[in-house]
């Protein structure tokens, strides 16, 4: 049997007798053309089987897809076409298990160090005010220890000069000075001097202040104390108080047993210096007027 290619017409010589069921397809040599070549003794042609491969559902869809993109094309609709891209080349979703996120929780501290600080400053504080509105006496020598710090009289000047009173033009007479030594079981000897202080201005004043003194052979000050006038401690109290109970006593401005507040012209009120352990090599004392304030009317 004689088959020719219908594109270049070249002929080939084929054995009939293999020719099975309708036909089968031909691929010339030559010219690389296809064509399906009729069973002479069958009435239908049909593709042989395994020439040509069926197409899949899969492919189909996609040329079903790319018509859609050439008609956007043509009908200019850009976006849609843009979306429809992206659908056929999607890469297929995953179901894969969501990532765990793992939390680490810190431990709560109940309280850090600078809150720690900063509640106990608070706690001080409001008891400190509690106190100190409570006892009057106590909150009046807080706030004159306060005064005669030298911080305090570098900033706003001393008391004397923020009442105006020049302390050495102030008329306060010191009088009826004496001294007594008395032995005190816990801190040793003390040195007692006691004294008048009188006013001799022509305006009453509050807050007086002695200052004593304790000088060697050669007239230096060795030992050195103040107090304000109104506080007299007993020979008993002074035999078993310390030296800071002591301290306290003589530093009340505002006097204890005798008002150190409104001392007219011609007042007069008390007062008590105590030294403690008197240097050796100590031959006298003096006492001179520390402080004094105007009373403003």
């Amino acid at each position: 049997m004689i088959i020719q290619c219908e594109r270049c017409e070249t002929k080939y010589n084929f054995d009939e007798s293999t020719i099975e069921g309708e036909g089968f397809w031909v691929r010339c040599t030559r010219c690389e053309n296809v064509f399906f070549q009729e069973n002479p003794s069958a009435d239908s042609t049909s593709p042989p089987v395994g020439l040509v491969e069926p197409e899949e559902e899969e492919d189909e869809q996609i040329l079903d897809d790319l018509s859609v993109i050439i008609d956007e094309i043509q009908k200019g609709g850009e976006g849609k076409i843009s979306e429809k891209i992206e659908d056929i080349y999607a890469p297929e979703e995953r179901d894969e298990p969501p990532e765990e996120k793992i939390t680490l929780k810190k431990k709560k501290v109940l309280w850090s160090p600078p809150e720690l600080v900063a509640y106990l400053i608070v706690v001080i504080l409001v008891v400190g005010g509690v106190y100190m509105w409570l006892f009057p006496d106590f909150r009046m020598r807080v706030v004159d220890r306060i005064k005669t710090l030298p911080v305090f009289e570098r900033i706003v000047g001393t008391d004397e000069e923020s009442q105006g009173v020049d302390v050495e033009k102030s008329a306060v007479e010191i009088t009826d000075i004496e001294e007594k030594y008395i032995e005190n079981w816990v801190i040793g000897n003390l040195l007692v001097v006691e004294g008048i202080a009188v006013n001799n201005n022509d305006y009453s004043v509050s807050k007086i202040r002695v200052r004593g003194k304790v000088l060697n052979g050669s007239g230096d000050s060795i030992m050195e104390v103040e107090s304000y006038c109104g506080t007299i401690i007993s020979d008993e109290e002074l035999s078993n108080l310390t030296e800071i109970e002591i301290r306290q006593e003589l530093s009340n401005p505002y006097g204890s047993g005798f008002p150190n507040k409104d001392i007219p012209y011609g007042g007069k009120i008390p007062f008590m210096l105590v030294f403690t352990n008197p240097a050796e090599g100590a031959s006298e004392f003096t006492v001179e007027l520390a402080g004094v304030e105007e009373e403003k009317w």
